[in-house]
């Protein structure tokens, strides 16, 4: 299989809204410590969190299913598959694992998040879907909007 030119934009359609979202993160990460106490704040990083990271995992879906690769098992395998073909390096996978690991948290143990867990998260993992979002265009050979 190959990645069509349907598949490319709307890759490129996903990546756009993921930077959209980090931006947001990247914002909030460069502000004074305790942000995350206006609960407004708090709120607005958990679901831009939240779909950012949702964004990147249908991106490396979208690439996984085109370019038929090895079923990912959850999300955390997702961006393992990326990293075992090359699309994605290692090491960036690495600062990405407690990314997708708070997305769970925000998903399913929501009740456990406190507005510490959420500044925390934002500000180690803000500065990672940029990069991300250049590999993927890098490998897929997409023009930057």
């Amino acid at each position: 299989m190959f990645v069509t030119n349907s598949i490319k934009s709307e890759i490129q359609s996903t990546l756009n809204i993921m930077l959209s979202h980090a931006s947001i993160l990247y914002e909030l990460s460069n502000r004074p410590a305790g942000w995350s106490d206006d609960t407004l704040l708090q709120l607005a990083a958990e679901r831009a969190f939240h779909v950012a990271v949702e964004c990147a995992t249908d991106v490396g879906n979208d690439i996984i299913d085109a370019l038929v690769m090895r079923d990912a098992g959850g999300y955390g395998d997702i961006i393992k598959v990326l990293a075992e073909e090359g699309v994605v390096q290692q090491d960036w996978i690495r600062q990405f694992a407690p990314a997708i690991d708070f997305r769970q948290r925000l998903v399913r143990d929501y009740k456990t998040v406190s507005a510490g867990d959420v500044e925390d998260n934002v500000a180690a993992c803000a500065a990672l879907f940029a990069p991300y979002a250049e590999a993927i265009r890098s490998y897929l050979q997409l023009d930057n909007p």
